[in-house]
């Protein structure tokens, strides 16, 4: 009897749906080697986290775009991600792709967290944007 309630358990956690996490940067342009790395860490740590058992029992499986250092490409970009539904996105990488994603998320259930963003403009706003590493000013 338990090893059945054991393997109805078992076979339960994995219905659970993937949880979709982003990561957005510029993987072709000028910044594709900062992109890139970041995007390999990124990558790293959701197989890690997938070996450890996910989130909440969920596996994690990342959704990545590619804003090739472009505004217009960084818009096409965040709707990849819109699409997947994604509430959480790594990036973007550099200040001027943050400048043109951060209003996007604001209007949408996303949160950018950066680890490379340094500009101050996004600095002490009520937004949806989130940073690990201090901004210019500081």
């Amino acid at each position: 009897m338990a090893a059945l309630l054991l393997g109805s358990l078992l076979l339960g956690a994995c219905d659970k749906p993937p949880l979709p996490l982003g990561f957005v940067g510029g993987l072709t342009g000028r910044a594709a080697d900062l992109a890139t790395s970041g995007r390999d860490a990124v990558l790293l740590a959701v197989e890690q986290i997938n070996a450890a058992g996910g989130i909440g029992g969920r596996p994690v499986t990342l959704v990545t775009a590619d804003d090739q250092h472009d505004p217009l490409a960084a818009r096409d970009a965040f709707q990849v991600l819109r699409a997947a539904q994604v509430e959480l996105t790594i990036g973007p990488m550099t200040s001027a792709m943050a400048m043109e994603l951060v209003p996007l998320a604001n209007q949408s259930s996303m949160v950018l967290l950066s680890p490379t963003v340094t500009t101050s403009a996004l600095t002490g706003l009520d937004d949806r944007f989130f940073r690990v590493i201090s901004s210019t000013r500081e």
